[in-house]
């Protein structure tokens, strides 16, 4: 049995406004930088985008769109954290670009594993 997270609760409420932060913090970040694409930017965004997603399939009842609304938050977590590992690597931190580039692999692997079995759980309904 799955819990819904209510919309009108606070931790659906603070999880939810994070994402809208991370998602603008990242585009001022990246308007501040016209120039050349920041990573810091790029990571900020992607992060709130798969955080936003991840609230909406903790709130939403359907289970064909926690599903979705689960894989999006998968692909776009998981970018975030490869564009982590690009940010730790350009400073220098080899070891932690390694361990954060393992992390988002991981949750991509995953998030395909989710599509596969998605896919295939609808082919033999048919």
């Amino acid at each position: 049995m799955r819990i819904v997270l209510k919309r009108n609760s606070k931790i659906f409420l603070l999880l939810f406004f994070s994402s809208i932060f991370a998602i603008i913090g990242g585009i001022i970040t990246t308007i501040k930088t016209p120039m050349n694409l920041s990573v810091s930017g790029l990571y900020l965004i992607l992060a709130g985008i798969g955080l936003f997603f991840l609230v909406l399939s903790i709130s939403t009842k359907d289970q064909k769109s926690v599903r979705t609304w689960a894989i999006y938050s998968g692909i776009f977590y998981g970018i975030a954290l490869l564009c982590g590992s690009l940010i730790s690597f350009r400073s220098g931190h080899i070891i932690t670009a390694k361990i954060v580039a393992l992390c988002g692999t991981f949750v991509i692997l995953l998030t395909l594993y989710s599509i596969i079995s998605t896919l295939r759980r609808g082919k033999q309904h048919e």
